[in-house]
């Protein structure tokens, strides 16, 4: 039978301990960013919508698709049509991620204006954080 010199011994437990860490940092999350920074909502060539008067909370809650996928931030840039203070329309005009949109559409069609607010085209910016 061999018998281990000190130095392959050594060799052998820095693989272990190598090891180790590398499935212990393996069954971390990863933490991802949006890919790109959220542009002004002037940059859409159409005005920021005023504030809502109302959102539903449920409409504007953090993906959980954008959570599994470690997703710590997005945004999304939505343009509304609105009348009589409710919208009509809404369409994604830019996104960082994608799987952020569905959510911020969600978002946008259950918004609520000032009655004040006719009719309007304007952008709509979504900012998500995860806390």
């Amino acid at each position: 039978m061999q018998t281990l010199s000190s130095c392959d011994r050594r060799s052998q437990l820095t693989l272990c301990l190598l090891a180790l860490l590398l499935s212990a940092c393996a069954n971390q999350p990863v933490e991802r960013s949006a890919e790109r920074s959220m542009p002004e909502s002037s940059s859409y060539g159409k005005p920021t919508c005023p504030r809502a008067v109302y959102i539903s909370p449920e409409a504007a809650a953090y993906p959980r698709s954008a959570a599994n996928a470690g997703y710590v931030n997005g945004w999304v840039m939505v343009e509304l049509t609105i009348a009589q203070g409710e919208p009509t329309a809404a369409r994604v005009l830019d996104s960082s991620p994608s799987l952020f949109e569905a959510a911020a559409l969600k978002g946008a069609k259950s918004m609520r204006f000032e009655q004040s607010v006719q009719a309007a085209s304007c952008v709509a910016p979504f900012k998500y954080q995860l806390k």
